[in-house]
């Protein structure tokens, strides 16, 4: 092996590598694998995610790196929030609509 060059890998070691990918890439399933860092926001929590109520990296939120993490397991708390607030600001509408045609 020449210094800066990668070595490879053969036998056992080849199969457990090739294992360990198809492992990643099964996991990596959640939505807009390309918009975070060429994977999933779902890679990156179950990676370095610290709070369990978002998608994060080391405590700070996928969506702050522009990250789209919609559909994702790791979303769904955030996304659950965010439909209760629209429903509520909805119901609001409503009402205000309702009082000014009455």
């Amino acid at each position: 092996n020449k210094l800066g060059e990668p070595c490879e890998l053969s036998g056992d070691a080849a199969a457990a590598a090739a294992a360990a990918n198809e492992e990643e890439e099964e996991e990596d399933s959640c939505a807009q694998t390309s918009q975070c860092f060429e994977h999933s926001c779902q890679y990156w929590d179950s990676k370095n995610g610290k709070d369990d109520a978002m998608c994060d990296r080391f405590g700070v939120s996928l969506a702050e790196y522009g990250c789209d993490c919609s559909g994702c397991a790791c979303n769904s708390a955030v996304e659950a929030a965010e439909a209760q607030a629209r429903r509520v600001e909805e119901a609001k509408a409503a009402r205000v609509v309702e009082a000014a045609a009455a």
